[in-house]
């Protein structure tokens, strides 16, 4: 027997109202009368998703750059695009984010033929969005004329400094490249068919990078460029063969896996506040050696990669305001990772000698330690003739990097001098002194609001329009 209440049950009256129809309804049911239900029905689910995808890809990328996890991240992605050239792909990939600020950097690669150069190109580029790329085989100055894109926050990348031979377009990217945009004045043809004079100005100024053979510069873009040059050793050449032969049997997971990274990485340039300004407070404390020629160029360089770094680091750094604008304040650590990328470099810059020379000296040092050698020692060990060889030990003796001593059999003895403290340890102890109440005495003289300071940038600051 039915129970009381399911005989006292009353079935709600079916309403006459229009239900919602889901989309399996719609499609199982298509008609032309609710084609138009189903688009708009298909429309709001896509943009549904798609905010709900964004909001949770922005906040992981949020929490990966408050982390060093974040700069694990992109080496890791760039692991993936290439073998070795670790400190040129980091390089590249910081310089690469200059393009958010108000003077993007221009990179060269400068090599030998098949000797890496697109390769390290396109390792580092793939982690920043499409919509930020310009990728061209050619240029002409007209063509950038004529180019209604904005340049703005753009990356242009021309595969082969050969692909803009025209005269126009090497003028026009040097001013671009010194004055931040183009102002042109040109006559074109009026609705009337005669012909009237009209300015077109080309705001904004993109980041530039080509490749060229080595050599093959010309001096006006070598002084306002980058220049990052593959690794040329012969040593490494089965390592690299390895990658290349793992890389053609990459698995459907791999690959998954591989793109999972690089889209974090893309994720994470996204999150950066673009519209902000970096300074550097322990700038006047750095020490460089005032008397080699090239130390003004390589101070500004390492000034632009620090600020770069400073970007990128902007969730784990200090901020404060000035003029309605966020600044954020750089930190000794982001100099010791420009050193450490640019060690080469500065070793160089501080022994008053060149890159080559340099290495040369590495090589020696590596290959002798504290033994003594001879010049004929010491060309088999740098691969070079003794000519040669004579000319670049008297060289880095007139620097201070070699030690020599000239023997009863009428031999000099060359020998590798105790250094003591590496070049990074010295430009970074003499930055020990700059604590936290000297900082504060800095913004405070630069009129920075610093009782403001906060290491997290809140979301509705951040243009996420890349």
């Amino acid at each position: 027997m039915p129970s009381e209440s399911k005989k006292n049950k009353v079935k709600p009256k079916s309403s006459k109202r229009k239900k919602d129809k889901s989309v399996g309804e719609l499609v199982g049911n298509l008609t032309s009368e609710n084609i138009k239900d189903l688009s708009e029905k298909v429309e709001d689910l896509e943009n549904e998703t798609l905010q709900n995808v964004n909001e949770d890809r922005y906040s992981k990328a949020i929490e990966l750059l408050k982390t060093e996890e974040g700069l694990e991240m992109v080496k890791k992605a760039i692991a993936h695009n290439i073998c070795r050239e670790y400190n040129n792909s980091l390089i590249l990939f910081f310089l690469v984010l200059t393009t958010f600020s108000k003077k993007p950097a221009a990179v060269i690669v400068s090599g030998e033929s098949s000797s890496g150069k697109n390769t390290l190109v396109k390792a580092v580029l793939p982690l920043f969005p499409k919509s930020m790329k310009l990728e061209y085989s050619r240029i002409t100055g007209k063509s950038l004329d004529r180019m209604e894109e904005s340049l703005d926050s753009k990356i242009l990348y021309v595969y082969e400094f050969d692909g803009i031979k025209d005269e126009d377009a090497q003028e026009q990217l040097r001013v671009l490249m010194s004055e931040g945009s183009l102002r042109l004045l040109t006559t074109v043809r009026g609705e009337d068919g005669n012909f009237v004079t009209r300015e077109v100005v080309k705001e904004g100024s993109p980041f530039i990078v080509t490749t060229t053979i080595k050599g093959s510069m010309e001096e006006q873009f070598a002084t306002r460029a980058w220049f990052l040059s593959p690794e040329e050793n012969r040593k490494h050449w089965n390592e690299i063969l390895r990658y290349k032969k793992d890389r053609v049997y990459l698995s459907k997971w791999e690959q998954l896996i591989v793109d999972s990274d690089i889209a974090k990485v893309q994720d994470m340039i996204r999150a950066l506040h673009k519209k902000i300004d970096v300074i550097i407070p322990y700038a006047d404390s750095i020490t460089l050696p005032l008397e080699h020629p090239k130390v003004l160029r390589d101070f500004d360089k390492l000034i632009e990669l620090v600020k770069a770094i400073t970007f990128f680091n902007q969730y784990r750094r200090l901020r404060a305001t000035y003029r309605g604008r966020i600044t954020v304040i750089s930190e000794v650590d982001d100099l010791k990772v420009a050193l450490e990328l640019l060690e080469d470099d500065f070793n160089a810059l501080m022994a008053g000698t060149s890159k080559a020379f340099y290495k040369i000296y590495q090589k020696l040092r590596d290959g002798r330690g504290e033994s003594e050698f001879t010049k004929r020692e010491a060309a088999t060990i740098i691969n070079k003739g003794e000519a040669r060889t004579y000319k670049i030990l008297r060289s880095l003796y007139d620097v201070g990097l070699l030690g020599k001593e000239k023997r009863k059999n009428k031999n000099y003895y060359y020998c590798i001098p105790n250094s003591g403290q590496s070049t990074i340890s010295k430009i970074l102890e003499e930055l020990t002194h700059f604590n936290e109440e000297k900082l504060k005495a800095y913004l405070f003289h630069k009129n920075l609001q610093y009782e403001n300071f906060s290491k997290n940038i809140e979301k509705e600051d951040t243009d996420n329009g890349q």
